[in-house]
């Protein structure tokens, strides 16, 4: 299977992705990575587009896995990132991105294009946490908007909660901010 994104060096030099941009079979993305003229933007390919920029062992989460998700519009400027289960917990640092060092539960996780990203729910609570930490964070509480408008996904929340086996700080108040927006 031939990839959906290509990033210099992989499998394609600078210069042969460059000359396959100029013949009109790939087109740029943001952050140097090309993708086939033809290929339509879904989950997998902005998966593969962020894949390289994120370090090993760790998942998409929060607004980039939003973005991933299709459910915000634009890539985020910086990107966030947690430990998958099992990962060693070693302290790791990377220029635009923030990474969350508590880990995910396996869960929470799906594969796209060999990223692992946080799950439509576990990013709904993401987002939903981030508005009440941050009140003045407009990005996130937009971000949590849109994702309560996925079909079905509000209604899957209370399972959810009910099934984690780690601690979630803020479940009951996301709880209740979900229930008051599909209410109004």
């Amino acid at each position: 299977m031939r990839p959906l994104v290509f990033h210099p060096g992989s499998p394609l030099s600078v210069a042969e992705l460059a000359a396959a941009r100029l013949d009109g079979d790939l087109r740029r993305q943001p952050r140097g990575a090309y993708v086939a003229r033809h290929q339509p933007e879904n989950a997998a390919v902005r998966a593969g587009l962020i894949a390289p920029l994120l370090p090993d062992h760790h998942a998409a989460v929060e607004q980039t896995a939003a973005w991933i998700h299709g459910i915000i519009d634009s890539q985020p400027e910086r990107l966030a990132a947690r430990r998958c289960p099992h990962a060693p917990a070693r302290n790791v640092i990377m220029a635009g991105v923030t990474l969350r060092h508590r880990a995910l539960e396996a869960r929470d996780l799906i594969t796209l294009d060999g990223l692992a990203v946080a799950t439509l729910e576990r990013t709904l609570y993401d987002l939903g946490s981030i508005s009440i930490a941050d009140p003045d964070n407009a990005s996130a509480r937009r971000a949590f908007c849109e994702a309560l408008a996925v079909p079905g996904l509000a209604a899957r929340m209370p399972e959810w909660f009910a099934s984690a086996t780690i601690r979630l700080r803020r479940w009951r108040t996301v709880a209740q901010l979900i229930e008051s927006r599909e209410s109004a």
